[in-house]
């Protein structure tokens, strides 16, 4: 908390007080004009423009592009020029490969300024390490809208009636998992109570749900959600049974609405969508056109997971400083009362969380002020993460070492290292749907003549059924029967699953290998190293990208070996002395395969 001095002594010392409130004023002026400060000019701008670009995230693209213009017809003169602000739609794909020291092609060309949805959304830029370098530590914002789900006012009045009012997302939650639907309020002709949202891959509002299900379902308050908390199995098992609370998933929020659009009655739009996640923004809009089924909004999240369009002054080589000072002063001139009526039209709030000018009631919102809350670092990362390793299409083979060291126990717990591993995997089994392919190698020496590794279950889906079982069944059954044999054929091993995987490739899946091993290479005929990591790059195919993951545990690992092998074909190595911790370490292998594809 800010501490007040006391403010009798200035009363004392009038001379003092109107010399520092000159010098302050005087050093204000100063500052303003060496910033270059705009001032609005209505004689256009005789010294010319200076074109700024600024991305924007295209879920806000059409009301960003009037403030934008509005802002460019005020002529702000910033050192006597022009700033020319430029819109151009900037996806997260986008900002991904734009926002980096050296940016992709793949991205466009690379913004001077940046507006995506969210304050989450550059965390979660900044999560990347190729992106932190232009990103600045803080990002001030223009605009608020908070997370609310929307629905027929009779609907939301039956939740009310059920929890006695002030539902919490918890509340909604256990309506999608009771049996029998709108039925236990009132409602049979609804169907069950399922959920819409977008996708959140592609629409930070899907985020904000993401972290919601994950603090409701591990019991955690969602100002308390953290990083950890998505490690806890609870917070992974109920972002496993997200999708069956959901009735659809469209690629932005506003499609919902879309959708939406033209019903005629409440039922057709509980039967068709449900509950709709949206931010507040999006349901303004819906409701101010006027031709849909009028929908309420509840804010069981507070101001946590609000949208709040941060302004991202870009730190790259190509942006000038003029650009930086454009941006400061946009910040500034959305800030002045004049440009408070031009949000509220759009059915924005103020960055602090009030609507200000914005008609709430009349639209189906709420008056009350909901300041946004922002999480800690990590946490949106950690969320994006996971939702694309258990939604995203994977093809994994996963190879075991069984050679003979994995027979040595731990005293501690008197179980083998394989049967830690083994434990281990057969846990990690809960991240893959159905539909994912997953093959399963051993490798010690000489297990297949003189291989030293052997195919037990070949990539295939998981829901295949083959003499009465499903691959799943075969691969469980597989990773059970695990039993140590003798050497260790590891490099050999490498190469053979790089290129298997390699040539059953999946286009549009995660592909990876997924190797652990408790032992260093000790077959005299296999490949060396070097000889492998040269087999790697050779055989390395940007079109057809598999992510090497070497997890290596236990006091006899080589990890200088594994580290340079897996940075051969842009994988990666984790590893731990104690086997104990190749659960973490599966974790982070798995997410690791995402983050690379």
């Amino acid at each position: 908390m800010a501490r007040h001095r006391n403010g009798i002594w200035w009363t004392r010392w009038p001379f003092v007080t109107s010399t520092v409130v000159l010098l302050t004023a005087t050093t204000t002026f100063l500052l303003l004009r060496l910033d270059g400060s705009g001032e609005t000019t209505a004689g256009g701008c005789p010294s010319g423009s200076h074109p700024v670009i600024m991305g924007v995230d295209p879920v806000a693209g059409e009301w960003v592009t009037d403030v934008v213009s509005a802002y460019n017809s005020a002529h702000r003169q910033l050192g006597g020029v022009c700033a020319l602000i430029k819109v151009s739609p900037l996806t997260l794909d986008q900002a991904e490969a734009a926002l980096k020291a050296t940016p992709l092609p793949s991205g466009g060309t690379p913004p001077d300024i940046w507006l995506p949805q969210s304050s989450s959304t550059v965390d979660l830029l900044r999560g990347r390490q190729a992106n932190t370098s232009v990103l600045p530590d803080a990002a001030p914002s223009i605009a608020s809208s908070p997370l609310v789900l929307a629905a027929p006012e009779a609907a939301m009045s039956a939740i009310a009636t059920r929890t006695g009012g002030g539902a919490q997302f918890t509340d909604f939650l256990s309506l999608t998992t009771d049996s029998h639907g709108w039925a236990a309020l009132g409602h049979p002709e609804w169907g069950m109570v399922r959920l819409s949202m977008a996708d959140p891959t592609s629409d930070m509002t899907g985020i904000g749900i993401l972290e919601a299900v994950a603090a409701s379902a591990a019991s955690v308050p969602l100002d308390k959600l953290t990083d950890q908390t998505f490690r806890s199995g609870s917070a992974q098992a109920g972002l496993r049974g997200l999708p069956h609370a959901l009735t659809r998933v469209t690629g932005q929020a506003r499609e919902l609405y879309d959708v939406a659009h033209g019903m005629a009655s409440g039922t057709a739009v509980m039967r068709s969508l449900g509950i709709i996640v949206s931010t507040e923004q999006q349901l303004h809009r819906y409701n101010d056109e006027g031709d849909g089924v009028p929908l309420v909004a509840a804010y069981p999240f507070g101001g946590n997971f609000a949208a709040d369009f941060p302004v991202v002054s870009i730190n790259g080589s190509w942006v000038d400083g003029f650009a930086h000072r454009a941006a400061r002063d946009f910040v500034a001139w959305t800030a002045e009362p004049a440009q408070s009526g031009l949000l509220a039209k759009w059915g924005l709030r103020q960055p602090d969380g009030s609507v200000g000018a914005m008609a709430a009631a009349s639209h189906g919102l709420s008056p009350a002020t909901h300041r946004p809350v922002h999480g800690p670092r990590g946490v949106v990362s950690s969320a994006f993460d996971l939702w694309t390793l258990l939604s995203r299409p994977k093809s994994i083979l996963e190879v075991y070492d069984t050679s003979a060291r994995t027979a040595i126990r731990d005293p501690r717990t008197g179980l083998s290292r394989l049967d830690t591993v083994r434990q281990a995997a057969l846990n990690a089994l809960s991240y893959f749907q159905p539909k994912d392919q997953v093959g399963l190698w051993e490798f010690s020496a000489n297990l297949d003549g003189t291989k030293p590794y052997r195919e037990i279950a070949p990539l295939a889906p998981l829901s295949t059924q083959r003499d009465g079982r499903t691959h799943l069944d075969a691969v469980r059954a597989g990773i059970q029967g695990l039993t140590p044999h003798a050497g260790t054929g590891l490099y050999d091993t490498i190469l053979a699953a790089y290129l298997n995987a390699q040539r059953l490739y999946v286009p549009g899946a995660v592909n990876s290998v997924g190797l652990v091993t408790t032992s260093p290479e000790t077959d005299p005929n296999g490949l060396t190293r070097t000889q492998l990591i040269d087999e790697l790059v050779k055989h390395r195919d940007p079109q057809r990208a598999v992510r090497l993951v070497l997890i290596g545990v236990g006091p006899d690992i080589n990890v200088e070996s594994l580290t340079q092998i897996a940075n051969a074909v842009d994988g990666v190595a984790l590893t731990a002395d104690n086997v104990s911790d190749v659960s973490r370490l599966f974790e982070e292998g798995y997410l690791a395969m995402v983050r690379a594809n």
